[in-house]
């Protein structure tokens, strides 16, 4: 009953958080310099139609009200349409203007599923990667501090920190090109494509979950609780009481460092 109770105190604390920073996010985009409608007919627009379609999206409403507008879009899954790409596809060129509150443009919820399955695909490898290069770094580190596996962990570390990831995607996207040519299969192909993407964001990942398992490790293990095992436990099992009481006591913020950055 207590973890219910946190439970739905966290969401809701969560919602409020979410509510009043969109809140926030939503005012300041309207009170800054600028028109948008400016943006979206382009900035020799004579005046009456900025304000004609101005007028049309609503964005000559008070804020509450525009806000209160998008909330209840949200909640029914509506994003609203595109101002840039029609439901053909064609994005306007030129001095080529489309009219975004017409019905033929794009529901913006339509082109976020349309990529998610990239997106997802390019999420899961970036978080593979990370994994792969930063727990054995990580825990061997914070299982032998003041030695040189910790050395190693801080080294790589401080390496990832320094690496631009999109360069080294750059760098890795010629291999991708090469292994995806010679593969056989579209699915295939994509997939390696998504390689030097994935192990770009996944550079950028790594580090911060080998700082939380380092940290949290070498915390635990200087823990009173690992000795008192230690002693109770014969010299057979003694060696692997830190690695399995220090995971247990570290893996919740090592699972929150990695979902946070991802």
């Amino acid at each position: 009953m207590l973890i219910l109770e946190f439970l739905v105190k966290r969401i809701a604390q969560g919602l409020l958080i979410v509510f009043i920073t969109s809140l926030i996010i939503f005012t300041l985009l309207r009170v800054v310099p600028g028109d948008p409608v400016r943006l979206i007919v382009g900035g020799m627009a004579p005046p009456d139609v900025v304000e004609k379609v101005a007028t049309k999206m609503g964005l000559r409403d008070p804020i509450i009200v525009q806000y209160g507008r998008y909330m209840r879009g949200l909640l029914q899954g509506d994003l609203g349409q595109s101002y840039l790409r029609p439901r053909s596809g064609m994005i306007a060129t030129g001095g080529q203007y489309i009219d975004p509150t017409k019905s033929d443009m794009a529901p913006v919820t339509g082109l976020i599923l349309e990529r998610l399955p990239f997106t997802l695909q390019l999420g899961g490898m970036a978080l593979l990667f990370a994994l792969l290069m930063s727990f054995p770094v990580g825990i061997a580190g914070g299982l032998h501090q003041h030695r040189w596996q910790n050395a190693l962990a801080f080294g790589m570390q401080s390496l990832f920190v320094s690496i631009p990831n999109f360069w080294l995607a750059i760098v890795l996207i010629p291999v991708s090109v090469g292994q995806a040519e010679a593969a056989s299969g579209a699915w295939l192909s994509g997939l390696l494509l998504c390689h030097s993407a994935g192990l770009g964001a996944g550079v950028e990942i790594a580090p911060f979950i080998i700082r939380t398992l380092t940290t949290s490790l070498g915390e635990v293990t200087q823990a009173p609780f690992i000795d008192e095992a230690r002693f109770a436990a014969c010299r057979a099992a003694a060696s692997s009481i830190p690695m399995r009481c220090a995971m247990r006591r570290c893996h919740w913020s090592t699972c929150s460092a990695s979902s946070f950055r991802h």
